[in-house]
């Protein structure tokens, strides 16, 4: 099991948040935060911030808090920088160890005999694992949209090889 630090992403950033989380970081996440709210959080919680905003990023430093400072670009590319600037490579996502990505809740495996009502039969047939989140029920399997998350994962992978 990889031991993976608490995350606080700015605004700017949902959708990698939501990848962090899939990747397992235990990842704060509010499109409305303000910057002092943020830094307050990082400081009490011992988040790592992760930010586009350059002003955010300095004063992070300046109160001797853990900061990530992104550049502007792909989002693989941010994903890389997070996870080289945290000194976790290699670092592969696992079902297992992931977070829901809406509300970074916990995620239990349960298999298909005993997944919820509310996921259709004809998938609950074609896939032997479930993982439901246990803070907003979500549901969730290797599905189509794993070919995505997959290629998305082997893109960083590469990257992080070259570096």
């Amino acid at each position: 099991m990889v031991i993976r630090r608490a995350l606080i992403v700015d605004a700017m950033l949902g959708s990698l948040a939501r990848k962090l989380r899939i990747y397992g970081f235990d990842t704060v996440y509010d499109k409305d935060s303000e910057d002092s709210s943020m830094l307050v959080a990082a400081k009490t919680e011992s988040r790592t911030l992760v930010t586009c905003d350059k002003e955010l990023h300095k004063l992070a430093v300046q109160r001797n808090l853990q900061s990530i400072l992104l550049n502007k670009g792909l989002e693989v590319e941010k994903m890389v920088e997070v996870i080289s600037g945290l000194d976790l490579k290699p670092l592969r996502i696992c079902p297992e160890e992931s977070r829901c990505p809406l509300c970074n809740g916990d995620l239990i495996g349960v298999s298909n005999l005993i997944a919820p009502s509310s996921i259709p039969q004809s998938i609950r047939q074609r896939h032997q694992r479930f993982y439901i989140c246990r803070l907003c029920g979500k549901s969730y399997w290797e599905g189509s949209h794993w070919e995505k998350i997959s290629s998305f994962s082997a893109d960083v992978e590469e990257r992080l090889s070259l570096q």
